[in-house]
């Protein structure tokens, strides 16, 4: 049999084709529990067995949705790993946006062969009728992806992180994609590729990246996306092109917008809503017209319908995590617009969310605008790049915005459709109770007011995760 690793996506409670937990030649069994509010489980089979069910299985349960009454029944073969090459129908209905080769003459003739489309995507007939597939997007293989990235050619790699490379590629149809190429390192991996593909597969707005395929042959683990060709905000303000290319005011508040606008997508109109868990500038892609798309949810968790936050592991990116998060564990979509506030900060400023001051000590973001803000010098906190070159009006909105979105008290910031209608500038009458927060008073010694932001180090973020852990364990 094969003896490369598989992953496949299961609904809690059903058992592997031809057995339940137990069977698979005697696989260990791995359970990581997360109260009432969701659960995974790792079932690995031995590779060297020569049993037709000795693959490596991951369990997702997201709570109840969706409700598997209303997908069809999974069928036994495994639907990660496509087996044939997707038909070319023509008709828009089934993606065909890459092949090995560009098709031949006769093609049309041939038989139509079975396209595997994952059950979570799988609607059920409802009187005589099916309901539309979402976004196109389908399964590749590897030497599909290997060809259009020249091999992974170095000089085809558009960034490089801890657990992942993004590599620009071509398919034969000359589409540009970015094939994301995971490191692959055991079930963490797993876990974190079959979120990603998940989250992307159900989503869609034009202020998030879209996902066009997928590939999970032997050990290897790519995402496929459209290719933005003005990379991230990161590279902007603060990597490759800081130092030659300025973003003009106009595009910044462009930015920011457009990503308010893809969380919003995320909290209020996805079913279940999205916590995205790791919002930063890194994440925010940049299309040709410098539109933003949200990007990177490898750590993104969705929420059962009336949760108001889950206990969960620390994920993230120092200074961008709240600090109820950080520090206790405690997450809610309230984290992610603690992370928008500090990136908003961040885009109109031009400075990263922790400076250092000298070699021993740091400071964040908010400690240095916070008191800027409460003396009204918000052209202090203007990136000096601009050369004074903004709308003083918004960049106060914004300052402001920011700053109650990244407040430590997280009943207090607003939500994220708020956020939007504020950087709008939609409601005047929300603009002036924003500016006229106790947020931004000026501080007095006999204040009561707490406005303090402890630096939080990693050394602490390390301890509230162990500690997150032994109480209850949830990635």
């Amino acid at each position: 049999g094969d003896a490369s690793p598989h992953v496949r996506l299961l609904p809690r409670g059903m058992e592997e084709p031809g057995g339940g937990a137990g069977g698979g030649g005697g696989g260990a069994s791995q359970e990581m529990e997360q109260g009432d509010e969701a659960s995974l489980s790792f079932r690995t089979g031995s590779s060297a067995s020569s049993s037709p069910h000795s693959d490596r299985f991951m369990s997702f349960d997201w709570g109840n949705y969706p409700p598997m009454s209303e997908y069809e029944e999974i069928p036994s073969r495994r639907w990660l790993v496509p087996t044939e090459e997707p038909p070319d129908t023509g008709d828009g209905h089934l993606p065909a946006l890459a092949a090995t080769k560009p098709p031949q003459d006769g093609d049309e003739n041939k038989p139509s062969r079975r396209w595997l489309v994952p059950p979570f995507l799988r609607p059920r007939k409802k009187h005589g009728k099916k309901k539309k597939l979402g976004p196109q997007w389908r399964i590749f293989s590897l030497r599909e992806l290997h060809t259009a990235t020249n091999g992974f050619n170095y000089d085809n790699k558009l960034s490089e992180g801890e657990s992942e490379s993004v590599y620009w590629g071509m398919l034969w149809d000359g589409k540009q994609v970015a094939v994301k190429r995971l490191k692959f390192s055991g079930n963490k991996v797993e876990m974190e590729f079959a979120v990603e593909v998940e989250i992307l597969a159900r989503t869609r707005h034009k202020n998030l990246i879209t996902l066009l395929g997928y590939c999970a042959e032997a050990q290897e683990r790519l995402i496929v996306c459209d290719y933005m060709p003005n990379m991230d905000l990161f590279s902007h303000l603060h990597g490759q092109f800081s130092a030659d290319r300025v973003l003009d005011w106009e595009k910044r508040m462009n930015i920011a917008l457009g990503s308010a606008e893809g969380i919003v997508y995320l909290h209020h109109y996805a079913t279940p809503h999205i916590i995205h868990r790791d919002i930063k500038a890194s994440s925010i892609l940049l299309d040709s017209n410098f539109q933003a798309q949200v990007a990177s949810f490898r750590f993104a968790k969705l929420i059962p319908d009336g949760a108001t936050h889950v206990t969960a592991c620390v994920k993230g990116t120092l200074g961008y995590l709240a600090p109820e998060y950080a520090l206790f564990g405690v997450l809610s979509v309230s984290c992610d617009i603690y992370s928008f506030g500090i990136l908003l900060l961040e885009l109109v400023s031009g400075k990263k969310p922790i400076m250092e001051i000298d070699a021993t000590m740091k400071r964040t973001i908010i400690d240095w605008a916070l008191p800027l803000a409460q003396q009204r010098k918000f052209d202090e906190i203007a990136d000096p790049k601009l050369d004074g070159r903004f709308v003083e009006v918004e960049l106060k909105r914004a300052v402001l915005v920011g700053l109650v979105c990244a407040q430590s008290r997280p009943e207090k910031r607003p939500t994220m459709v708020d956020v939007v209608d504020l950087l709008k500038g939609i409601s005047e009458e929300k603009l002036m109770t924003l500016e006229h927060d106790e947020l931004f008073r000026p501080k007095s010694p006999v204040s009561g007011i707490d406005d303090s932001y402890d630096f939080i180090s990693e050394e602490d973020i390390e301890k509230a995760s162990n500690e997150t852990v032994g109480s209850r364990s949830d990635p």
